[in-house]
């Protein structure tokens, strides 16, 4: 079969067309696969002036570039709304008490050496769990978290250390509720309960809604005669969630007896 002659001509210039199309797009491909940016000439509006990196993919590249644009952009949001998100959930620990503000400036190497840490003192392996404890340390002194690990494994011990390191933790943060309940626990253990006392009520004021700390405290004033205070402070844990520690009613019981008694020293006993 022939073809006219000037349909014969049509035909190979669609096909040349459709080559010059197929051979840009392919060198356009391979710029992008070898990362190679070809230089461009001054004054050449195809290019924009700052900001993104540009992609040239044919006489609609200025469309392509914004499709870009908003990919970016919208990746960029993401971003931004995970770090406000992870702000948020720090201020949270934070004002709860469960970490230090310093706690969340901690490098990785020192965060590594306490989870090895925790992971031991769980286990019940508080002298190994002490050499994780001062790596952590050694690695970001203002670990106040670690110190009072470091505290608890030393106390578990019986190494008189301990106090030492629940006062360091105290120091580098007077807004941290758990350094100052360690330390009130401390002295209620060694019945120095003015100590305990003036702790546990630092601890509680930080934290007011730990039904722990303010059962410590109750039996910290109890000790201290300080009865119309254990009276008030075991009202206090009643209104919380505090199944764990109901004994503070037998406490509050004892206090408002001994206060009777107090008051008037001729009565029966």
């Amino acid at each position: 079969m022939v073809f006219p002659i000037q349909l014969h001509l049509t035909l190979w210039r669609r096909l040349a067309s459709l080559l010059a199309s197929l051979t840009a797009i392919l060198l356009a491909n391979i710029g992008l696969l070898s990362g190679q940016a070809n230089p461009i000439p001054m004054g050449d509006s195809s290019r924009p002036s700052q900001g993104l990196p540009f992609i040239n993919t044919g006489p609609d590249s200025r469309f392509s570039q914004l499709d870009f644009a908003e990919m970016y952009l919208d990746q960029q949001n993401k971003h931004a709304k995970l770090l406000e998100e992870e702000r948020r959930k720090n201020s949270i620990l934070v004002e709860t008490g469960v970490v230090s503000a310093l706690d969340l400036l901690a490098p990785n190497n020192a965060v590594q050496e306490f989870n090895r840490a925790t992971t031991l003192l769980k286990a019940q392996d508080s002298k190994e769990a002490s050499r994780y404890l001062q790596k952590a340390i050694h690695h970001y002194p203002k670990f106040v978290s670690a110190h009072n690990a470091l505290g608890l494994a030393y106390l578990d011990q019986n190494d008189p250390r301990a106090k030492s390191e629940f006062e360091n933790a105290a120091q580098l943060d007077d807004k941290f509720p758990v350094s100052f309940l360690n330390l009130g626990l401390l002295a209620l253990a060694e019945k120095d309960f003015v100590a305990a006392q003036s702790n546990l009520e630092i601890a509680t004021r930080l934290n007011p809604r730990d039904a722990k700390g303010l059962s410590a405290l109750a039996f910290a004033q109890n000790g201290n005669g300080d009865y119309a205070a254990t009276i008030a402070t075991a009202q206090r844990v009643h209104a919380l969630e505090h199944r764990a520690i109901a004994n503070v009613h037998y406490l509050a019981a004892s206090a408002a007896v001994a206060s009777r008694w107090a008051a008037c020293p001729a009565a029966p006993r």
